[in-house]
């Protein structure tokens, strides 16, 4: 009986761990129209139908300018920026960043989200954090140089 327990709990995390990329891929078909830095635009130059956009309706474009290049990445790995063209998107709808352990010595540009409710940099190498703008509900930056 337990043998057929663990393979039905095996059986379920093994498909749970697919659900991620099924939904990656079901993300990527949308073809929402790009926004603008202060407010929601048109493009004017809307690509072909054939070419869709993999953007989500939240994301705002920024200037990379305003982030830290180290932060981006991380950023970019955990979905909540992405880069077309030449132009850099973030997602406003973001309410989580999570990036312990990822030596970062900076976190700049994290302010720009607007929706962020928990922030957790522990053990990296920050020495400032701005937060100005930000309704935080959770903060973990234990470990670093602040």
């Amino acid at each position: 009986m337990q043998k057929r327990l663990i393979a039905v709990l095996l059986s379920i995390l093994m498909l749970l761990m697919l659900l991620p990329a099924a939904a990656a891929e079901e993300d990527a078909t949308e073809q929402p129209e790009p926004i603008g830095t202060a407010e929601p635009v048109s493009d004017p130059n809307p690509e072909p139908a054939g070419n869709p956009q993999p953007r989500g309706t939240n994301d705002v474009q920024v200037n990379i300018t305003d982030f830290d290049a180290d932060f981006w990445e991380v950023l970019k790995g955990i979905g909540a920026a992405s880069e077309d063209n030449g132009n850099y998107y973030i997602d406003l709808s973001v309410e989580d960043i999570d990036c312990p352990m990822r030596n970062l010595k900076s976190i700049k540009g994290v302010n720009l989200f607007t929706n962020l409710k928990r922030l957790s940099a522990w053990a990296n190498d920050l020495t400032a954090i701005d937060l100005s703008g930000l309704h935080l509900e959770e903060l973990n930056v234990n470990d670093n140089q602040l």
